[in-house]
C-alpha cells in the first residue's frame, strides 16, 4: 500500500450502504471536505450511476451484494472500498490525527485496526492542539526564507535548526527485545522519534 492524501473536494464519491455504518462514513467524509457525494442509503445504484463516480464506498451491506457492486465498479475502472472486506478493496482507510495543516496517519494495512487505533491515540497525546499553531508558524517562516532567496536545501536546514532549537520534537530511545519464554518481540520506548520531510 502506498499512503496518499486525497483532496475530497475534487473526487466524485458514491457511498452505498445502510445503518450506523453508513451514517458514520458519511460524517467522516463530510468532515474531511467531501463535496461531490452521491448517496445510496438503503438503496442500490444502477451500473450507469456507479459509472459516474471516481470512488465507490460500500458499508453495512451483505457479502454478496457488496461483491456485486465492487465487481461492477472495478470493471469500469472505479476505485472501491468495502468496509471490513479487504479482498474487495483497492484502498484502505487509515487512523489519523489532524492538527491544522498537520496530519499524522497510522495504518496496519488491515492487519489490526485496533492496533492502529491504539497507536493513533498514543500519538494524539503527544501532538496536542497547539501543533496547529506550530505548523502555521513554521509555514510562515518557510515562506519568509524562500522570499529571501534561499534554496530548498537551505530552507530545509533552517527549518530543522529551528525545530531543534525550540525542542519541538522529543528525541526518542527505542529498544526491541525478545521475551525468553515465547520469543515475542517487545518494543520498549521512552518516547517516539518521527521521520520528517523538509519544510
Amino acid at each position: 500500500m502506498y499512503p496518499i492524501h486525497l483532496d475530497l473536494t475534487r473526487i466524485r464519491i458514491s457511498l452505498v450502504g445502510s445503518g450506523e455504518a453508513f451514517a458514520r462514513r458519511l460524517k467522516q467524509l463530510q468532515e474531511m471536505g467531501a463535496t461531490q457525494l452521491t448517496l445510496f442509503e438503503d438503496d442500490l445504484p444502477e451500473a450507469h450511476e456507479i459509472k459516474q463516480a471516481n470512488v465507490l464506498m460500500v458499508v453495512g451491506l451483505d457479502d454478496e451484494t457488496s461483491a456485486v457492486l465492487a465487481s461492477i465498479a472495478k470493471l469500469q475502472g472505479i476505485l472501491v472500498n468495502v468496509e471490513d472486506k479487504p479482498d474487495l478493496c483497492d484502498f484502505h482507510f487509515v487512523c489519523f490525527i489532524k492538527r491544522g495543516d498537520l496530519t499524522i496517519s497510522v495504518s496496519t494495512n488491515g492487519a489490526s485496526p485496533t492496533l492502529a487505533q491504539e497507536i493513533r491515540a498514543h500519538i494524539a497525546d503527544m501532538f496536542g492542539e497547539e501543533w496547529s499553531k506550530i505548523v502555521a508558524l513554521i509555514g510562515k517562516k518557510r515562506i519568509e526564507w524562500k522570499n529571501q532567496g534561499w534554496d530548498n536545501k537551505t530552507v530545509g536546514d533552517k527549518t530543522r535548526a529551528y525545530i531543534r532549537a525550540e525542542e519541538l520534537l522529543p528525541v526518542a530511545s527505542c529498544q526491541l527485545s525478545v521475551k525468553k519464554d515465547d520469543s515475542t518481540p517487545v518494543l520498549a520506548t521512552d518516547n517516539w522519534q518521527l521521520a520528517t520531510t523538509s519544510l
